[in-house]
């Protein structure tokens, strides 16, 4: 097929996806094959990697910027804001087995107090800092707590 029919085909198929969507359209499949688009994303937009990952949301200058969804293929989710191309504001992030982890995130780190829900639905307030847990908030409960807090705990008791 012409290059040039080829890329008129997939701009009215754009055109027709955006106006169904109410999104820019990043990539579209013609017979089996991913067409990428060679425009600068802005605006509200969605993009499928061939590995199965996808995020529909907010785009600047080509980088996640603003409110998004950014899934992998096993079940995984992030939902929340970006700042060039990496988490940062508030967001959740599910597991596929129920577990969340709800709060601040700093340049796609976990930062500051967050709620992290285990897959039976009990909910744990913590403190994290560039990525890392450094406490829970509450430690009544023993299944909560780092080996770390567990072992100063009985040096304390003991």
């Amino acid at each position: 097929m012409d290059q040039n029919i080829l890329a008129n085909i997939i701009e009215e198929k754009k055109k027709e996806m955006e106006n169904i969507f109410g999104m820019m359209v990043l990539d579209i499949k013609v017979n089996g094959k991913i067409i990428k688009s060679t425009e600068k994303l802005n605006n509200k937009g969605t993009y499928l990697w061939k590995d199965g990952r996808s995020y529909v949301g907010k785009w600047k200058d080509n980088c996640m910027n603003g409110y998004g969804v950014y899934s992998w293929k096993d079940g995984r989710k992030y939902e929340g804001e970006y700042s060039m191309d990496k988490k940062h504001g508030k967001g959740t992030y599910s597991w596929n087995d129920g577990r969340k982890l709800i709060g601040y995130w700093n340049q796609g780190k976990q930062e500051g107090e967050c709620i992290y829900i285990t897959e039976d639905g009990k909910q744990k307030k913590g403190v994290w800092e560039n990525g890392k847990r450094i406490k829970w908030i509450d430690n009544t409960d023993q299944s909560f707590k780092t080996l770390e807090e567990k072992i100063l705990e009985s040096k304390e008791t003991s």
